[in-house]
């Protein structure tokens, strides 16, 4: 595949379904961007590094089932909890992976806002997952109220391929959509939406795929 540069758009069609990477952003938000004060807890790795990490690309997460992997709940009705993926079947789960460093990832947070309040009552879940440390997101979430759930996980490393090196990080944002048994029908890494409508585009792709799990 090569390296990829910021601001690159790649997109790889596959028989199932398409998977997008689109200008990979985050590393490089400005400082005055940054949110949560808090920075990538690793430095910056090559976006060919980034690329090869995911397994070129999401498609080894496509038909996988989350269920078994935790997460901490924070601050949805009560103190910090532990759950599973497996306590959202049922739901239709979009699972975004991000940063409070990630500038496309804050972008997009009020109109996900829109996206579960509209959807909420067909059964839609907007779960914002992050590794950054609770106390970052609980700041985050403070000057920030939000319906939607957010979980904090310390390891990342299930969402990278099989061939992964386990020292190139994940990359933000990530997106993945679970059918209402737990299973991932969409998935991709990326900033969506680099076009000349911007994140707006992106999010009216994202709720498409959203839809066709209704």
């Amino acid at each position: 595949m090569g390296s990829i540069t910021p601001g690159a758009l790649v997109v790889l069609l596959a028989a199932t379904g398409d998977v997008v990477i689109d200008g990979i952003e985050g590393w490089d938000a400005p400082d005055e961007g940054l949110a949560g004060d808090t920075l990538a807890k690793d430095p910056p790795h090559t976006w060919s590094a980034v690329w090869e990490s995911l397994g070129n690309g999401m498609e080894h997460m496509r038909a996988r089932t989350l269920r078994d992997i935790s997460f901490t709940m924070l601050g949805h009705g009560g103190g910090p909890a532990e759950m599973l993926f497996e306590d959202l079947v049922g739901d239709v789960v979009l699972v975004h992976v991000w940063a409070t460093w990630c500038a496309p990832c804050r972008k997009k947070m009020p109109a996900f806002e829109v996206m579960q309040e509209t959807y909420r009552d067909k059964g839609l879940a907007v779960l914002n997952v992050s590794d950054e440390p609770a106390e970052v997101l609980l700041g985050w979430l403070d000057k920030n109220p939000s319906a939607m759930l957010h979980g904090q996980r310390d390891d990342m490393r299930f969402l990278v391929g099989p061939e992964a090196d386990p020292g190139a990080g994940v990359a933000r944002p990530v997106y993945l959509v679970l059918d209402r048994v737990g299973v991932v029908r969409e998935a991709w890494v990326g900033a969506v939406g680099a076009g000349p409508e911007g994140a707006d585009a992106g999010v009216r792709h994202l709720t498409v795929l959203v839809e066709r799990y209704l």
